[in-house]
């Protein structure tokens, strides 16, 4: 995928790693051109936070409508600490399939 504006990333300068947020920008712009696998692929935490977004806002306007009984699209600490968990896993994946078995997918490292 082509892509506009490359951003270093300071963590990977000097680390040498990929840092959990790295791919982000492009799978923004994959999401946008409608490439939802790629975009995944760039980076899950994207996919992840467009839903969540989604589900609040859609508590928001259900609120504003009147709607009662809308404390389950309120945000919850779960939400919270499965982003983190993605993003755990998402760093180790990435660069344990980089240093142990060639594989990068964002093809900046190798």
């Amino acid at each position: 995928m082509e892509y506009i504006f490359h951003m270093p990333c300071i963590f990977k300068l000097l680390t040498g790693l990929y840092c959990p947020v790295c791919g982000g920008t492009r799978a923004m712009l994959a999401f946008l051109h409608f490439h939802f696998v790629e975009s995944f692929l760039c980076n899950p935490i994207f996919i992840y936070l467009v839903v969540i977004t989604c589900w609040l806002i859609t508590g928001w306007i259900l609120k504003k409508l009147g709607r009662k009984n809308t404390d389950k699209f309120k945000f919850h600490m779960w939400m919270l600490y499965l982003g983190l968990g993605i993003l755990l896993v998402v760093f180790v994946a990435r660069n344990v399939g980089v240093y142990a078995f060639g594989y990068d997918y964002l093809g900046d490292i190798r």
